[in-house]
């Protein structure tokens, strides 16, 4: 048992490259030390603490920072789904994918999962398609999101909290197909996450990871830089 929790919190990171609709993508970089994650862009890192339950959202060009706890994004989800038409019944298939059975992703040979989430009224589908394969390390983040989602549900521990809250009818299926999602063997490389109406396509998210790297996360990445100023914070 000791052994399993020495693992379970060591040292990871890697990069993604997030795109949303098409827009321009985002590069992020997320650093894992125990129980905090760092998830670190251009200007900005925000430090996840699972042990305290608070997000700290450092801005380097202004110099300041924010504490947000736990529970202030949780009643934005709670609140943003209770006022949102509710899709319930939701049904989850998980199959391989259709075309063929790998493929190479850089240096990688990653293979096809899909999976499908169908609300009962038919009026909301999401579907996740992802490219697997072996990374070791990648188990921390597994962890790491099953630790937040029991907190702030599968959404917000993916990176898809904002997200979430403009889709907020698709929440509880968001969290049923992400929770199995994370069950998947392997790192998700390559990823789309769709979510539409039998009319039209409401949402398309790209992720791809990549720049993989265990040992020693620098304690740095996650600590308030001295000198820098707190200020209130608020859910984006």
């Amino acid at each position: 048992m000791l052994l399993f929790c020495a693992v379970a919190r060591a040292d990871f990171s890697y990069q993604s490259r997030v795109q949303i609709n098409g827009s321009e993508p985002v590069t992020v970089t997320r650093a894992i030390k125990g129980l905090r994650m760092a998830i670190l862009t251009h200007k900005h890192t925000e430090v996840i603490d699972l042990d305290s339950q608070t997000i700290t959202d450092i801005d380097y060009s202004k110099k300041t920072y924010a504490v947000i706890p736990f529970a202030t994004w949780k009643k934005a989800l709670d609140d943003a789904a209770a006022h949102a038409p509710r899709e319930t019944g939701f049904r989850v298939s998980t199959r391989p994918g259709g075309g063929s059975a790998s493929k190479p992703i850089g240096i990688l040979n990653a293979a096809e999962s899909v999976i499908d989430m169908a609300g009962a009224s038919g009026a909301l589908n999401i579907n996740i398609d992802t490219w697997l394969e072996t990374i070791p390390g990648y188990e921390q983040m597994h962890d790491f999101i099953d630790r937040l989602a029991a907190k702030l549900g599968y959404p917000f521990a993916a990176g898809l909290g904002q997200q979430a809250l403009r889709v907020p009818d698709s929440l509880p299926g968001l969290d049923a197909a992400i929770k199995q999602w994370n069950q998947s063997v392997g790192a998700p490389i390559d990823t789309t996450i769709r979510i539409a109406s039998p009319q039209k396509s409401i949402m398309e998210v790209s992720i791809h990871l990549g720049k993989f790297g265990g040992g020693a996360q620098q304690a740095a990445l996650f600590n308030v830089p001295d000198g820098f100023k707190k200020v209130d914070g608020s859910v984006p």
